[in-house]
């Protein structure tokens, strides 16, 4: 391992994954920026994600969850 770690970018593959309308962290478009220029202004050019959306199968979870019904219960005062 490389004193401080290292790694590639496959320009190729990112420019797939960016027309194919993948959205980039804030974190990893913050270390993307500070790589060759011809990565930053890619990077500067991608969409930036809104929020995060839910995952699949937590989604899919919640349909799948019953729902709770509420009963109302109305209680009479006893009579003298």
């Amino acid at each position: 391992m490389t004193e401080p770690a290292t790694f590639t970018i496959d320009e190729k593959k990112l420019d797939m994954w960016i027309t194919r309308g993948a959205l980039i962290s804030d974190g990893m478009r913050k270390i993307l920026k500070k790589g060759k220029k011809a990565v930053a202004a890619k990077v500067e050019a991608a969409p930036v994600p809104k929020e995060a959306k839910p995952a699949k199968k937590e989604a899919a979870a919640k349909k799948a969850a019953p729902k709770k019904k509420t009963v109302k219960k109305t209680v009479e005062e006893p009579k003298a």
